[in-house]
């Protein structure tokens, strides 16, 4: 049932983006864009968790205020989202029987709890940590290197949920596949459906969908960032390019590792 609504939310969330990039960037039909805008969700969370972390401030108010704000947008925009439903390209995933059974599998997948030492010791436990106020008792040096994740996590272990970022890495996997398919349909460059087999095929999804830590989302940004400054490099919005930058800021808080592509998007950014 939790899944069921979590879906809810990030059709909510999806809706919401491509409104946004209406009012904003007038390109509501983009995915790229409105996956990008729907990223800021997470932006978002971590800013306001990490604050209040900060100040040493019950942030379970907060976490409630945020979902049944999602929840009355879901009921309030509720035919919207099963037009956006009825508008998504199904069909193209539904007509291809192993790519389907590959994300039905690795959809089972996420649902197992999680075991691997890197989300029990870490992800999990400084998420709980920081909701428990015991952040400082027993503290390891690796603490010093938390980010976004664990904050995204303190979100949903006060919602009861432990799983939202296996959760995301899926969502991701999703995106990826609408995406490739978007360029492939308005740029007429990439592989389309190929790619998805490509990536469904990586051995990496299996370890990376069942673990709690974000990673997808910022390898989307990053990746689909230097893409899309390179297809739109002739017309490319300003509005836009300060939108990819700040995502990629997020990246590196995510994950230190992606520190050179902040280092290139922002020489391209100096560059415009």
């Amino acid at each position: 049932m939790e899944y069921f609504f979590l879906i809810i939310v990030s059709l909510t969330l999806y809706l919401v983006s491509k409104k946004i990039n209406t009012l904003i960037f007038d390109q509501s039909n983009n995915i790229l864009i409105n996956t990008f805008i729907f990223s800021c969700f997470f932006l978002f969370i971590y800013l306001i968790f990490a604050y209040f972390f900060i100040f040493g401030l019950s942030s379970k108010i907060i976490a409630y205020i945020i979902i049944c704000s999602i929840f009355l947008c879901s009921f309030l925009t509720r035919y919207e989202i099963i037009n956006l439903v009825k508008n998504f390209k199904f069909k193209y995933i539904r007509n291809n029987k192993i790519l389907s059974l590959a994300i039905i599998l690795y959809f089972l997948l996420i649902l197992f709890p999680a075991y691997d030492q890197d989300s029990l010791r870490y992800h999990l436990t400084i998420a709980k940590k920081i909701n428990n106020n015991t952040f400082y008792i027993n503290t390891w040096l690796d603490y010093i290197y938390m980010g976004a994740p664990e904050f995204i996590n303190s979100f949903s272990l006060h919602l009861n949920f432990e799983k939202i970022s296996s959760y995301s890495n899926f969502i991701f996997l999703f995106f990826i596949i609408f995406s490739n398919y978007y360029i492939l349909k308005k740029y007429k460059v990439g592989s389309g459906i190929l790619s998805g087999f490509i990536i469904l095929g990586s051995p990496y999804l299996i370890s990376l969908l069942s673990s709690q830590k974000i990673f997808l989302m910022p390898c989307y940004i990053v990746s689909y960032s230097l893409a899309y400054l390179y297809l739109e490099k002739k017309n490319l919005n300003i509005k836009i390019l300060y939108l990819i930058l700040s995502l990629s800021i997020f990246c590196v808080v995510t994950k230190p590792i992606f520190i050179p592509y902040l280092g290139l998007i922002g020489l391209w950014s100096l560059y415009k």
